[in-house]
């Protein structure tokens, strides 16, 4: 159980992380193999599993990716960029490592403040 807000926020991450690889694998798998299969070879099978699947995980990650906007405080550009990304091939994954790279560098300073400012000892004057 995540015990700081620090702690939380990477527990979040790490959701928001595994669904971003989630559901961009399936999108990738759905229009790369699925599509093909159903329009050019007439099996729409393998197409009708991994596209309720991949809409059933992108919801998931919808939901993921608002808790992780919730706690991080981020700006909404910052979402729908997040949002957007499980809905083109690749996306997921190039938002994915923008925005984990962002977030860390944001907890980081974040604990570097927070260890700076209980250093400080109020002066009498």
């Amino acid at each position: 159980m995540p015990k700081t807000k620090r702690d939380s926020q990477l527990a979040c991450l790490k959701r928001y992380r595994v669904m971003a690889y989630t559901v961009g694998i399936g999108l990738v798998l759905l229009v790369f193999v699925g599509m093909p299969l159903q329009f050019i070879w007439h099996h729409p099978g393998f197409e009708q599993v991994v596209g309720t699947l991949h809409g059933f995980l992108y919801m998931l990650y919808l939901v993921v990716a608002g808790e992780l906007w919730y706690r991080s405080r981020w700006s909404l550009p910052r979402l729908l960029a997040v949002v957007s990304a499980g809905l083109l091939p690749f996306m997921a994954f190039v938002v994915e490592r923008r925005i984990s790279r962002k977030a860390y560098e944001e907890m980081r300073d974040t604990t570097l403040l927070d260890r700076f400012s209980s250093r400080q000892s109020p002066t009498a004057g």
